[in-house]
């Protein structure tokens, strides 16, 4: 008997964020600058909250990434204008280092959008507006939507410049599908005639074949997301052992993949047990032979620790 654990809808783990956070400030009193970031950054993406994005800020200025940290100011200043820390270090970055950089705001309309800046991502997180610091000297960035991305736009910064941004983030319009031959359409039924065969017919419910795909496309997209995760924390250690913008820059990358994967395993499990329990005929309508319909049978169980979905019997 096999059984394939139906993931819920994404919630922060508190814990994760909590031990990100620890790990930061444990590498901070160690003047470890880099990793702290790294930490700190990682907790606020789990879980966001003003004591990590000032953690963060803060590290980042340390190690002095100088143009980071005041993109970071910006985004204390637009988020946690209430909070005394956040407040008091966004005023000390900008206040010193602003007029050191090029001030951009960038805006995608209509639809909201993830910038990438000379080869590197500005953030995760798509928006209508992103506001941010350049160093003087030209730039290339590019807007993505979705999977889809601007035409790359070469910027020239200057200290102390403005510079107003704007994105067209428009999908093109679907292609449209060509009418079939008028040989290959099927002529119109006859007045008076009888139903169609009854394979044509919808008995009701859906195949439990649909359901099994579905639960193997589960454990498949399962098994890869375990491989991904343990890739990332292999990454990880990589870049512990060898603090590197490149190793950074791969385990940022291996990290976004596995939280692709996680949300992807997500959906599928629970599409799969929402078909498996709402939309299954596994009365036996749809099987049209006795071996398929002696193949097995699904098993659904809850308790309160989790929900999942399995097939039982032998193929």
């Amino acid at each position: 008997m096999t059984i394939f654990p139906a993931v819920a809808a994404a919630q922060p783990n508190m814990a994760a964020a909590a031990r990100a956070f620890a790990s930061a400030q444990e590498q901070m009193l160690a003047e470890d600058w880099s990793a702290a970031a790294r930490s700190y950054e990682l907790a606020n993406r789990i879980a966001p909250t003003p004591e990590a994005l000032v953690g963060a800020t803060d590290a980042r200025l340390r190690m002095g990434d100088e143009v980071r940290a005041a993109t970071m100011a910006l985004s204390l200043r637009r988020l946690y204008p209430e909070n005394d820390a956040a407040t008091a270090l966004s005023t000390r970055i900008l206040d010193e280092y602003a007029s050191k950089f090029a001030h951009v705001q960038a805006s995608c309309q209509p639809l909201k959008c993830t910038l990438q800046i000379d080869g590197r991502a500005l953030g995760l997180e798509a928006l209508a507006t992103h506001e941010f610091f350049l160093r003087p000297g030209a730039h290339t960035i590019i807007a993505f939507a979705g999977e889809r991305g601007s035409k790359p736009e070469t910027v020239t910064a200057a200290e102390q410049s403005d510079l107003v941004l704007k994105f067209d983030t428009t999908k093109p319009a679907p292609v449209p599908t060509p009418a079939p031959p008028r040989s290959a359409m099927k002529p119109p039924a006859a007045a008076g005639a009888g139903p169609p065969p009854s394979d044509e017919l919808d008995d009701g419910g859906a195949s439990p074949a649909l359901a099994i795909t579905g639960i193997a496309l589960t454990a498949v997209l399962g098994g890869v997301t375990i491989w991904s995760g343990i890739d990332t924390l292999t990454a990880r250690d990589a870049y512990v052992a060898a603090p590197t913008r490149q190793a950074f820059d791969d385990g940022t990358g291996r990290e976004l993949r596995t939280n692709v994967l996680v949300v992807s395993t997500g959906v599928v499990g629970a599409a799969t047990l929402v078909t498996a329990l709402l939309f299954t005929d596994w009365g036996g309508d749809n099987v049209t032979d006795e071996r398929s319909a002696a193949a097995g049978q699904p098993i659904v169980w809850c308790h309160p620790n989790g929900a999942g979905i399995g097939w039982r019997g032998s193929f």
